[in-house]
């Protein structure tokens, strides 16, 4: 999926390869997939800053037990889970991340509210379902859905690229760590036990 929109990236499986990579500085936008990706706080804390200082974050999850760290950086409050029987659709709004598309989902979801951040899709009856914020001089953007595990219709085609205006292509990378600097890889750690 990542490589047919031309983003280099690592896949990691544990904590410990996460944090190797991270520390390596070859990295500038940073994939959290998964329900159980629990990272140490200290390089949640230092990928906080490295968000403040420019980089991207997107997280793409139906469980929040390890992520409230982040609830700054994407500027919600996570306020617990919706069970999957009452989600039908998420709606995806013209935002800096995506264009009007709706996609149906069944599957339990977490459940925020929005501070500060921009909406960029809703469930059913008008709850959040995904975020992009401005950190610092970063981006981050919250998918309250894990996409991954819905990708029976290739949900990312609504995401990347998104097309702006005549002839101009946005991808969700470039969105999200900006034009003139194109990610150099991601990380996505993927259901660690």
């Amino acid at each position: 999926m990542l490589d047919s929109i031309g983003v280099w990236y690592k896949l990691v499986n544990n904590r410990d390869d996460f944090a190797s990579e991270f520390h390596s500085g070859k990295y500038n936008l940073y994939l959290i997939a998964g329900e159980n990706c629990e990272l140490h706080p200290l390089i949640q804390d230092q990928i906080i800053e490295m968000v403040n200082l420019g980089d991207g974050l997107v997280v793409t999850t139906r469980g929040t037990q390890h992520m409230h760290r982040f609830e700054e950086v994407f500027s919600v409050k996570f306020k617990g889970h919706i069970p999957a029987n009452k989600i039908k659709y998420v709606a995806f709004l013209e935002s800096p991340i995506s264009h009007p598309d709706t996609l149906s989902i069944s599957a339990k979801v977490v459940k925020f509210e929005v501070i500060n951040s921009t909406l960029a899709a809703k469930f059913n009856a008008g709850i959040p379902a995904a975020i992009v914020n401005e950190y610092g001089d970063g981006k981050a953007v919250f998918f309250g859905f894990d996409m991954i595990d819905i990708s029976s219709k290739n949900v990312w085609t609504g995401l990347v690229p998104v097309q702006k205006g005549v002839g101009q292509g946005v991808s969700l990378a470039s969105e999200i760590v900006g034009e003139a600097s194109q990610p150099r890889y991601s990380i996505l750690p993927r259901a660690w036990s």
